[in-house]
């Protein structure tokens, strides 16, 4: 079985990693950001570790040749580290795990609780941001819209209001 575990919270971590390990018949690849020290995971026998090239991980900041990667690798499980007890906050990590297709999407809390992230919580996020975005855009464009149409309307009438009173003192 392969598996990535992604390093998205540092507390439980080598917990995490130490019990993955242990299962038989796994080939574990590890995602970590830039600035981990990769080199106290030198006797971890794990089979290949990706940094990202920001200090968040994100699909952003996984190189286009790393994601090429990992996409191509397959993998059947990832496991995402969540730092709080509720499954939440970690939006930008669950749209990499997507990304990259897996088996299994698995997340462990910082009381050790797992739960499988299920595809359609990402998908319902995606599409209420999008959803988010298309309001945003009719607004702003609706408000541009009216304030054309007034703008325009008074060109058109206020010469004609300033030529009536003109009319109107003329008569007097």
């Amino acid at each position: 079985m392969r598996k990535l575990l992604i390093r998205s919270s540092g507390r439980q971590f080598f917990d995490v990693l130490e019990e993955l390990l242990k299962e038989k018949d796994t080939l574990l690849d590890l995602l970590v950001t830039k600035d981990f020290r990769t080199d106290i995971l030198k006797d971890y026998p794990l089979n290949k570790i990706y940094l990202t090239e920001g200090r968040k991980i994100s699909v952003g900041s996984v190189s286009k040749e790393t994601l090429g990667e990992l996409t191509n690798n397959r993998y059947d499980e990832i496991v995402l580290l969540y730092n709080l007890t509720e499954f939440k906050g970690y939006d930008n990590v669950e749209d990499l795990a997507f990304y990259l297709k897996p088996g299994k999407l698995i997340g462990i809390n910082i009381d050790s609780q797992r739960k499988i992230i299920k595809r359609e919580k990402i998908l319902r996020r995606a599409i209420l941001g999008l959803n988010k975005q298309f309001w945003i855009v009719t607004n702003s464009s609706l408000f541009i819209l009216v304030f054309i149409i007034y703008f325009i309307g008074f060109l058109l009438l206020e010469p004609a209001i300033i030529l009536s009173r003109l009319i109107k003192q003329a008569s007097k």
